[in-house]
């Protein structure tokens, strides 16, 4: 189990910053738990690959900032990009 404050996906970072934290955590994969509550800004979607669980504790939330234009999700299956499907993903 991976928590993600101490690999820097904080509700103080910016959205930047959160998105590059919780990208890398996502591209490990395994267990991820957002274990501080706050509103955690991101600045494009997060890729969710195969074997992956991403928990929020109570009062966790992902807000969509776009940087350069818009996005349609905040996080999406990572198969999507690369015409494949990931699958044994957990979002809670």
């Amino acid at each position: 189990m991976i928590y993600a404050s101490q690999h820097g996906f904080l509700p103080e970072n910016s959205a930047t910053e959160n998105r590059i934290a919780m990208q890398a955590l996502l591209d490990r994969g395994g267990t991820i738990v957002v274990d501080r509550p706050g509103v955690y800004d991101i600045d494009a979607e997060l890729r969710i690959g195969s074997y992956t669980t991403l928990e929020f504790e109570n009062g966790a939330a992902v807000r969509k900032v776009p940087a350069n234009g818009k996005f349609a999700y905040a996080i999406v299956n990572k198969g999507a990009f690369e015409k494949r499907w990931d699958e044994h993903i957990i979002v809670r």
